[in-house]
């Protein structure tokens, strides 16, 4: 995606890494690569979920992890005083977790009384219902969208969206939601997004991202407004290697410019809404050291933006692919060495 500065041209300086490393400190010690959820933040606790561990409690003030529930989840929110989430084995049903412990409550079963259930990929829940992708078993036929109340009743199937990969036709996997004003967000790669509306109207494509080649539009992430992509600049040259952020809004209009003021030969890889109106960006940057290390960023509602920390070691030494959890004292991350193969949460202060 983003290319090395060669030697003798033109491009700006690099920056020193040196100052950004120091706000990067480990919370906790590394410990064998596991497969985990996103991270949350209630009153001075992390909560998580790994696939060996089951369901963990971190307190930040002493980094030690501690079980909460054999119980495990990709996916993982808090919701009062509980934690939700879909079941492993079986995913179209949605449970509740205490903050303190206990035994999980079964909040819906989506795959009640159906036969041929797909794949339960990716869900997300307001007040009054939850929803979620299945993608069929066959791998190839369209996902389809389901909503179920969350007052009991049978599942209803929304709609369904399919997309395929540009030059080939080979099918694609939808890979984030969101919950937008009119219908669910979905986003693949190669910048294909649709939205399926809460009515049952037709699938709304997005409009998609311009880009000399379709291996340069980049998921970064989707929100209520839309998806997000990462795309070179335009105008911009090779030896500056510039990105820009980009909206392709859930309304189904233009594309829009939404952030373009990152540093040369850096990039952003997610954008997670911050709970505050504003937003949390991993992503990556090339320093004068001439390796490039993860940087979080944070952006508020007026696109200004301010990069807290920068990875002690190169971006595979502190691989972020899962949400971050924001906090007063700052961002914790779960950061995986894809070298040793280890992970950790990282806390990079505000």
């Amino acid at each position: 995606m983003i290319t090395v500065p060669a030697c003798g041209n033109d491009s700006p300086p690099l920056e020193s890494a040196s100052v950004c490393m120091q706000a990067w400190q480990p919370l906790t010690a590394a410990k064998p690569y596991d497969m985990t959820s996103p991270l949350l933040y209630r009153d001075g606790t992390l909560y998580l979920s790994t696939e060996l561990q089951g369901m963990l409690t971190v307190p930040t003030t002493t980094g030690q992890p501690m079980p909460l529930s054999a119980v495990t989840s990709l996916e993982l929110w808090i919701e009062g005083d509980h934690l939700v989430f879909p079941g492993a084995s079986q995913p179209t049903q949605m449970w509740s977790l205490p903050l303190a412990g206990g035994t999980p409550q079964l909040l819906a079963d989506g795959g009640a009384g159906r036969t041929n259930v797909g794949i339960a990929l990716h869900h997300a829940f307001n007040d009054s219902d939850f929803f979620w992708t299945e993608q069929p078993p066959d791998l190839v036929s369209p996902f389809t969208v389901w909503r179920m109340s969350r007052s009991g009743g049978a599942p209803v199937q929304l709609g369904s969206a399919a997309a395929a990969a540009p030059l080939d036709g080979f099918p694609l996997a939808f890979e984030a939601i969101a919950l937008g004003s009119d219908g669910v967000v979905m986003a693949a790669e190669f910048g294909l997004a649709d939205v399926i509306p809460y009515d049952g109207g037709p699938t709304r494509p997005l409009a998609v991202p311009s880009a000399s080649k379709f291996a340069d539009i980049n998921l970064a992430g989707v929100d209520p407004a839309g998806a997000y992509w990462l795309i070179p600049r335009p105008g911009s040259s090779a030896d500056a290697d510039e990105w820009d952020l980009v909206l392709a809004p859930a309304d189904g209009g233009p594309v829009q410019k939404f952030w373009s003021k990152g540093p040369p030969h850096s990039g952003i890889d997610h954008i997670w809404p911050d709970g505050g109106g504003g937003w949390v960006m991993v992503g990556s940057q090339m320093f004068d050291d001439h390796l490039f290390h993860t940087t979080i960023w944070l952006l508020d509602a007026e696109k200004t933006a301010t990069r807290i920390g920068c990875s002690a070691g190169y971006t595979n030494e502190a691989w972020i692919e899962t949400p971050v959890a924001v906090a007063p004292d700052g961002v914790y991350a779960v950061s995986k060495n894809l070298s040793a193969p280890t992970w950790e949460i990282d806390r990079i202060a505000r």
